[in-house]
């Protein structure tokens, strides 16, 4: 709940097993595993949950605008890394996008940059891009690639609450301004 519907710090969460003995076996090991390592939720948020989960229609209308804004905004930023030669699977949900610059490996090491760490510390400090380096999520530590959240460009409260109302959230002015700021960060990593 606390990434599908805003709640951050309150880890709520449910998990729906394979019907049969192999979703059985699973079932009784995570709660086997889940009673020595959960706690017991306030009563409060056990009430939120429960509301929640009924889908009530200003849930799911959340929902809806959330994911809207989540893919319009992550589709940009796709596009943005696209345009800057890097390879990039389309984000198909959530806010991350996960792009490969290897195309590019050529000129981003004539920069001195030459795996993830160098190349998430490059758009850190030539451009104020905060990412994850691939190594940091397992992958090779000599990969050009990153995980970027978008929910950051999203703006303030008083902004998010307008993106989330917008038919085209990417297009509002404050969001604009960020995505021209990767991109420029983009370009300039390689030296444009």
């Amino acid at each position: 709940m606390s990434k599908t519907l805003g709640l951050g710090g309150w880890r709520i969460g449910v998990a729906r097993f394979p019907v049969g003995e192999t979703g059985a076996l699973l079932r009784d090991a995570v709660t086997a595993a889940a009673s020595e390592l959960w706690s017991t939720l306030a009563g409060p948020m056990q009430q939120v949950a429960e509301y929640a989960y009924a889908e009530p229609p200003e849930v799911l209308a959340r929902m809806r605008a959330s994911a809207r804004l989540h893919g319009a905004v992550a589709r940009a930023v796709h596009r943005i890394a696209l345009e800057a030669g890097a390879e990039c699977r389309p984000p198909t949900g959530g806010f991350y996008v996960y792009p490969d610059f290897a195309p590019l490996r050529d000129r981003l090491a004539a920069r001195g940059v030459t795996d993830a760490a160098s190349l998430a510390g490059r758009l850190l400090e030539d451009s104020g891009i905060a990412v994850l380096a691939g190594h940091l999520l397992g992958d090779d530590p000599q990969a050009l690639r990153f995980k970027a959240a978008t929910s950051l460009l999203y703006g303030d409260e008083r902004q998010q609450h307008q993106a989330l109302r917008a038919d085209d959230p990417a297009r509002l002015p404050h969001i604009t301004r960020e995505l021209s700021r990767i991109a420029q960060g983009f370009a300039r990593l390689k030296g444009a």
